[in-house]
């Protein structure tokens, strides 16, 4: 009876074991950093893999954004959390059974929490009760969509859900008509639904309790939904790769060297910067043959080494947009040279200004060394 019980136990182990492994079958690893929508700040946020059979929590970024998870064989959607950040959810397609690890960035759209009289995300709505709602009001209010990084306005769908009316209306936004004007009569909590091809949606609340006369813009920004194609690498030995992250692409742009300027002290990726950034991130994918020599600057004030630091920060944000942009990161020669090379004399504010820079440079991939 022992033996035969023993024998049972085993047969179940072993029928355990082949299910798990055909639920969990590994396909090499993915890797990156997980940044705020501007790539400066790191986030701590949690990876799940969509399955045929389910979701699959993967792990965790780091403190400074940074993870490795194995990649299951049957993936077919990557989701990343991040408390009081949007919620990413990105299509993943396999081709194959790929080997090694494979490079991704990330970065996620905050959410606004729950205020009067300005849009807020759906998951931070807390109770909230309209006072003298039913008297009449006229509050005229516009909204605009536009491109998270690029802050250019976008092509786009808004329907609005009114609470105290339960309708429904819809506009259509174009480049002939970049943002829709709302005249609302009464005190309300409406609904917003914002769709653009390319981007990922948008879903959120509205409190109109105020009566101000001043129409206001309310500017609603999404964000690129991303799509990563992975293929399979050759099984004789695991090899390292960077997944294709796809995003809408702009075809027969051209780029040409430039040299963006920093705030005294401050290493944020100026927002002006961010077009051309992406302009030069879509030359290099079209131009395989091209890369990028990124060179930061400071002006001499302060610590000649802190000055460094602060250089090489300035390079690596831009570095880090291009990559997060698609761009491999072995085609960017970066380097920081603090205040070694001013354009002008440190002898005035505005010369100093000048200074703080970092040259963006396209250059052909074999000269890249020199």
């Amino acid at each position: 009876m022992k033996t035969r019980l023993y024998i049972i136990l085993l047969l179940f182990q072993a029928a355990f074991q082949a299910a798990t492994t055909s639920l969990y079958a590994q396909c090499g690893y993915l890797a990156g950093k997980i940044t705020d929508i501007s790539g400066a700040t790191p986030l701590v946020a949690s990876l799940s893999a969509k399955t045929s059979d389910g979701k699959l929590r993967l792990g965790k970024s780091d403190s400074l954004g940074t993870f490795k998870v194995e990649m299951p064989c049957q993936i077919t959607e990557l989701t990343i959390e991040c408390p009081q950040f949007q919620t990413l959810h990105i299509p993943v397609n396999v081709d194959g059974k790929p080997e090694g690890t494979f490079a991704i960035s990330l970065a996620m759209m905050p959410l606004g929490k729950q205020t009067s009289d300005e849009p807020y995300a759906q998951s931070e709505q807390k109770h909230f009760e309209l006072k003298d709602s039913l008297k009449a009001v006229s509050i005229v209010r516009r909204i605009e969509v536009r491109d998270a990084l690029s802050d250019q306005r976008l092509a786009a769908e808004i329907c609005l859900y009114y609470t105290q009316k339960q309708k429904k209306d819809c506009f259509a936004l174009t480049t002939d008509r970049p943002r829709a004007e709302i005249v609302f009569t009464e005190k309300d909590i409406v609904a917003i639904e914002v769709k653009s091809g390319g981007y990922q949606g948008y879903n959120g609340n509205l409190i109109l309790d105020k009566t101000d006369e001043e129409p206001r813009t309310y500017i609603i920004k999404l964000n690129h939904q991303q799509v990563i194609n992975i293929k399979g690498q050759p099984i004789a030995r695991p090899v390292a790769a960077v997944a294709n992250v796809e995003r809408p692409a702009l075809k027969g742009i051209t780029a040409s060297d430039k040299t963006l300027y920093f705030p005294r002290s401050d290493y944020k990726l100026p927002m002006q910067s961010r077009t051309y950034l992406d302009s030069v991130a879509i030359y290099i994918l079209e131009n395989k043959n091209k890369g990028l020599r990124i060179t930061g600057h400071t002006d001499n004030v302060g610590n000649p080494g802190l000055n460094i630091t602060l250089s090489e920060y300035r390079v690596r944000v831009i570095s880090r947009y291009l990559i997060g942009k698609g761009v491999p990161e072995g085609v960017i020669a970066a380097v920081g040279v603090g205040s070694k090379f001013p354009v002008r004399p440190n002898d005035s504010e505005e010369n100093r200004r000048l200074n703080r820079r970092v040259e963006v440079q396209i250059i052909d991939l074999d000269s890249k060394s020199n």
